[in-house]
């Protein structure tokens, strides 16, 4: 039986101005919630975007997530779970990708 192939995803969500509030809570409390569960990411981080790395430098209308998944069904979990699930309720735009290392 071949090993499940692990799999980096990265996730940017845009969010509407009116809905940054809620964004900065998500990534206060979500860091907790990716590291649950027997197919959580062997790395995950949750990140901010800018064009470049000063205060003033950020846009707080794009978020974004990094995480290397076990396996492929680990990252298709993630899709359907709480976590991506809830971005997409405040999001008005998403871009996935899937990258294998």
């Amino acid at each position: 039986m071949s090993q499940p192939v692990p799999v980096i995803s990265v996730h940017v969500w845009g969010v509407p101005p009116g809905r940054v509030p809620a964004a900065l809570g998500r990534m206060a409390t979500h860091p907790r919630l990716l590291r649950r569960g027997p197919d959580a990411p062997a790395f995950a981080r949750l990140l901010g975007t800018g064009r470049g790395f000063r205060v003033a430098d950020a846009d707080p209308t794009h978020w974004a997530l990094v995480a290397a998944w076990p396996s492929a069904a680990a990252a298709d979990g993630f899709e359907h779970g709480p976590v991506a699930r809830s971005w997409r309720r405040i999001a008005r735009e998403e871009l996935v990708l899937r990258l294998r290392p």
